[in-house]
């Protein structure tokens, strides 16, 4: 059988799940039936990292909303390279690749949505209006995946078919979990792992913290991840007193490490489109409290897995930090129970085999008319 070629087109600077979504389906997708590649709107990591995986990769200059600059050198690509498939990534890429693709008919269109648009953006002008754009040219898209059930809903309102969207849930790869690592702090470490945005809810974190040390004692709190938000958290920190509490690591080579020090994991998000970090920690077996937003409620049961808590609400996040910290046989059983529950449900093969049946599907015209 002749190889389904997939195109993956993406922003090459992401550096969030979408990033670490795609650079597992490079590893693992099935070679002997598929051939990927990946189209990068812009240098960075992913493209580094794409290249050491041996993936063909294409960078296309980006720099702003310049579409004319960006159509051209795509159309170049794909007229060349001649995808069964693009599988765009992102509001950018999903854009550029749905127009770029016009009259192409050789050439499906897969996008997944990784979170909800809206939420991506600080201020909310660009948020309604990525949202539109991503709307307007949905009808140019032959499937969509959706990470969760709650970007299901959220397409389904936006008017897209139920027989266009699939969801497929993200996984993780067992084999790369670095389950033991020797702590290198006396005290133990609250960490979440995420982009410095304000959708992640950082502050809210560091809002919580003065009561955490104030009823329980000295805490480190540990930000995983770099974003435009440092400065104006390190400055929340000051005006809290906790900066000498308070680690920004910025981005790290291996996450899985930084998360073994963790004594607990705090995910206080405004929204999540289903929260990559959060199964990722939860496979580490480190115990998590994580707001109860969109995709997080599908993956953690409160009391059971994991602890929910209202968002924006540093004062309940606070007593759950502290209730955890004082009682390590819950929170040793919590994380356990969390670990077996994310390997289970977020099973690699799982999702391997969901995305290799819908590029097939979709290559075959069936996506959408069933």
């Amino acid at each position: 059988m002749e190889k389904i070629k997939v195109a993956h087109l993406i922003g090459g600077g992401d550096v969030g799940g979408a990033k670490q979504h795609l650079l597992t389906l490079l590893s693992h997708l099935n070679k002997e039936k598929f051939l990927p590649s990946v189209i990068a709107l812009g240098d960075g990591i992913l493209v580094k990292e794409a290249k050491e995986m041996n993936i063909k990769t294409h960078v296309i200059p980006y720099k702003g909303v310049l579409w004319w600059k960006v159509l051209k050198p795509l159309n170049e690509v794909i007229n060349r390279e001649k995808p069964d498939i693009l599988h765009t990534h992102g509001v950018r890429a999903n854009f550029y690749g749905r127009v770029g693709c016009l009259g192409k008919k050789k050439t499906r269109v897969i996008t997944t949505i990784h979170s909800i648009p809206f939420y991506d953006y600080a201020n909310p002008i660009w948020g309604v209006a990525a949202t539109l754009v991503d709307t307007a040219t949905s009808k140019m898209v032959d499937s969509f995946v959706a990470v969760s059930k709650a970007v299901l809903n959220h397409l389904l309102k936006r008017g897209i078919p139920l027989s266009k969207i699939e969801v497929i849930y993200n996984a993780i790869d067992e084999r790369e979990l670095a389950l033991t690592s020797e702590k290198t702090t006396t005290v133990p470490v609250i960490g979440t792992v995420g982009r410095l945005v304000k959708v992640k809810g950082h502050v809210y974190l560091l809002e919580a913290i003065p009561e955490v040390i104030k009823k329980y004692g000295p805490v480190e709190v540990r930000f995983i991840g770099a974003g435009p938000l440092k400065e104006y958290l390190t400055s929340v920190a000051r005006k809290l007193n906790i900066q000498e509490q308070v680690v920004f690591t910025g981005r790290v080579k291996d996450v899985y490490k930084e998360i073994s020090q963790f004594t607990i994991g705090v995910f206080p998000s405004l929204m999540e489109g289903m929260g990559l970090a959060v199964i990722e920690t939860m496979a580490m077996g480190i115990p998590i409290i994580a707001s109860r937003v969109g995709g997080i409620e599908e993956v953690v049961a409160h009391e059971k897995t994991g602890l929910l808590v209202e968002r924006k609400n540093p004062s309940a996040l606070s007593n759950l930090i502290i209730n955890l910290l004082e009682n390590e046989n819950y929170r040793k059983k919590l994380g356990q129970d969390g670990r077996k529950q994310v390997l289970l449900r977020f099973n690699l093969n799982h999702m391997l085999e969901r995305t290799e049946w819908l590029y097939i599907k979709t290559k075959d015209g069936v996506m959408g008319n069933e």
